[in-house]
């Protein structure tokens, strides 16, 4: 198995202070990443000794992923509380070259991710937060790979380019205490999934099962982190 990567990373960030201590930020971040995964897999034949590829296994995957985002933060305190919004716009364009089965395809998204966050200074070493952001987890490359691979003559594993990122809208609120010595603090969390990505299988032909990967909808997960340090 051979393969390599590559990515480049431009950003630009300014940065302005305004009366009341509030603070303006805005910038602008670019991100290339380019993959190769070229798998080989061979067998010899015990009679003639020919080396030759193993079709369930040999394949070459090429994907690329350009990522523009930009962004604004304000925060501002206002006496004990203290408030940070902002918002992120992010245009991503994929594209992907199963070369070996000759797929091939690309695709383009745009999303907006805003964020909220609170925080209170009840005495000087306890504060209290709550926070509101939006997060997107992206697929990996074996998750885009379209390739039907087998591992036994029952069982194939294929990726799927048509996946969306999955998005989480996560609440959270919290309370800190912080000492010279220790550090003790109680987190609530509610998290809401949108295009959750996670595993199926079906029958390939009536004596092997695909196993690959789809958006499966929404799922909601809370519940209290403590912490003690």
């Amino acid at each position: 198995n051979s393969g390599h990567s590559s990515t480049l990373v431009l950003s630009a960030n300014y940065t302005l202070p305004l009366a009341n201590k509030a603070l303006f930020k805005t910038g602008y971040d670019f991100r290339k990443e380019n993959g190769d995964n070229d798998e080989v897999a061979t067998t010899t034949d015990p009679v003639t000794g020919v080396v030759s590829p193993e079709p369930g296994i040999t394949n070459h995957f090429l994907n690329a992923t350009t990522n523009h985002q930009a962004f604004v933060t304000y925060q501002r305190p206002f006496g004990k509380l203290s408030v940070l919004g902002g918002v992120r716009l992010e245009e991503a364009m994929i594209d992907y070259d199963q070369r070996t089965t000759a797929i091939a395809g690309s695709a383009d998204y745009f999303q907006v991710h805003p964020s909220l966050h609170f925080q209170y200074d009840l005495v000087e070493d306890q504060k209290l937060t709550l926070s509101y952001s939006h997060r997107v987890q992206r697929p990996s490359d074996s998750q885009l790979n379209p390739f039907i691979s087998y591992s036994d003559a029952f069982n194939a594993f294929a990726g799927n380019p048509a996946l969306r990122p999955q998005e989480t809208h996560s609440v959270e609120g919290g309370w800190q205490w912080i000492a010279s010595k220790a550090t003790v603090g109680a987190t609530l969390y509610y998290r809401q999934n949108y295009n959750t990505i996670g595993s199926v299988s079906r029958f390939l032909t009536p004596q092997v099962i695909l196993s690959t990967y789809e958006n499966q909808g929404t799922s909601q997960t809370s519940g209290v982190e403590l912490t003690a340090t």
